[in-house]
């Protein structure tokens, strides 16, 4: 099993619906009212291997800390949601999944 394959494993065992398509972008992570966290992901947009993970890793990073946003939300708080979401996968996943 490769790297990646385990990731995707992980990530369906939290309950998070990976979506293998994403329109406007590599990837992105939803929310919906209830809680339930969706990964839309466009695969045939990944550069390479280790780039799929990183965003891969980076999108469920924002489903384990509930840092979303949308269009409406401002630009400096994006960064900040953006930044947690960065140091979630910093802090827990880099001698997990790298």
């Amino acid at each position: 099993m490769t790297e990646i394959e385990r990731l995707y494993e992980e990530i369906e065992k939290s309950d998070v619906v990976i979506i293998n398509h994403c329109k406007n972008h590599k990837a992105m992570a939803v929310c919906d009212e209830e809680g339930f966290c969706s990964i839309g992901i466009d695969e045939k947009k990944m550069e390479s291997a280790a780039e799929h993970k990183a965003i891969l890793l980076h999108e469920r990073a924002h489903c384990k800390t509930g840092t979303f946003y949308n269009q409406m939300t401002p630009y400096e708080r994006r960064g900040r949601l953006e930044r947690r979401a960065d140091r979630y996968v910093a802090e827990n996943d880099i001698t997990k999944f790298m």
